[in-house]
């Protein structure tokens, strides 16, 4: 499995995700954190790309090891996209609720 174009993506959303923090960190307009949808989407961004770039880079390693190692890599995937998209859900909530 090419990995390559996937972790790339990665590093750039995730720096993207970090920007937003940064400025979060120095303009802090919003009190509580966990009511700005951007700020939640941001925490699920580093948490989905982050895992899932991880397993990708690991699937090769893994394959060739077992194919039992090989599904606990697909499964991490699996179960971080439907985390991200719980996230993605809870970040429409919010922009709904402002």
């Amino acid at each position: 499995m090419n990995s390559f174009p996937h972790t790339i993506s990665a590093v750039v959303l995730v720096t993207m995700a970090l920007i937003y923090f940064y400025q979060a960190a120095h303009d802090l307009k919003h009190t509580y954190l966990d009511t700005d949808p951007m700020f939640v989407l941001s925490c699920g961004i580093i948490i989905y790309q982050a895992g899932t770039a991880m397993a990708y880079s690991l699937f090769n390693e893994a394959l060739a090891a077992s194919y039992d190692t090989a599904r606990i890599c697909i499964s991490v995937i699996l179960v971080l996209n439907i985390l991200f998209r719980v996230i993605l859900a809870m970040a429409l909530n919010r922009t709904a609720a402002t």
